[in-house]
């Protein structure tokens, strides 16, 4: 009878312990990640699109620095190292004050930025539910102190219409 007993009381703590690891049951796979755009800290991708057969880019960011910025460039491609035309708004900076966003890059204003693979050439399949994978590269100056910084971070993206 004690054998029994102690044959039945290892029994349900074998199945609680695997019960709380999650063994015997089938394992919940999470979706597969799509979209991504990741700053570095003190900036947020707050939306984002990559536009189906253009290759043009919506992205409202938003920054935290505790003073204004001006952004002088962008870019969207999928070189490794910054490339050399991220002075692309140097004659028309995108100004952004601590604490709020905007768009960096908008089609159909005179902030666009397409994206590119990594020789800075158009891509070459920008059809709905293709995949982009790149950087976002961006370009901007505190104001206050005038330095001058280039950040960038990872983006993937499916194309949309």
């Amino acid at each position: 009878m004690v054998k029994k007993l102690l044959v039945l009381w290892v029994l349900l703590v074998s199945l609680l312990i695997l019960g709380c690891l999650g063994g015997g049951s089938p394992p919940i796979s999470a979706p597969p990640m799509l979209t991504q755009c990741t700053l570095p800290p003190g900036f947020s991708c707050v939306t984002y699109k990559l536009h189906a057969n253009t290759g043009e880019l919506d992205l409202e960011i938003g920054q935290i620095f505790g003073g204004t910025i001006n952004v002088t460039g962008v870019a969207c491609t999928q070189k490794e190292t910054s490339p050399s035309y991220l002075n692309n708004y140097a004659s028309d900076p995108i100004t952004i004050t601590s604490g709020s966003r905007k768009f960096i890059s908008k089609p159909s204003t005179s902030h666009v930025v397409k994206c590119t693979d990594a020789n800075g050439n158009p891509l070459s399949d920008t059809s709905v539910g293709a995949r982009y994978e790149g950087k976002i590269y961006i370009n901007y100056t505190k104001l206050a102190t005038e330095e001058a910084t280039t950040v960038s971070g990872p983006f993937w993206a499916k194309f949309e219409s």
